[in-house]
């Protein structure tokens, strides 16, 4: 999913200070995550986690 043009806006932010993105991690849209879904699955480690969103438009992650 990552393009060119997100590496450089990726590289961009991180020039306003530190290389403090590439530290934290990458950041992603919920809308680019959920497709339109209200829940996705992760796989960390092995093990299954429910990423869902709720009717008050909050973010829960369950094992």
């Amino acid at each position: 999913m990552t393009t060119s043009d997100d590496t450089a806006s990726d590289e961009a932010a991180g020039d306003a200070g530190s290389n403090d993105t590439k530290e934290v991690g990458r950041r992603v849209l919920v809308e680019d995550l959920f497709h339109g879904r209200k829940q996705v699955i992760l796989v960390h480690n092995g093990e299954d986690y429910c990423l869902r969103i709720t009717s008050n438009d909050r973010l829960i992650l369950t094992k």
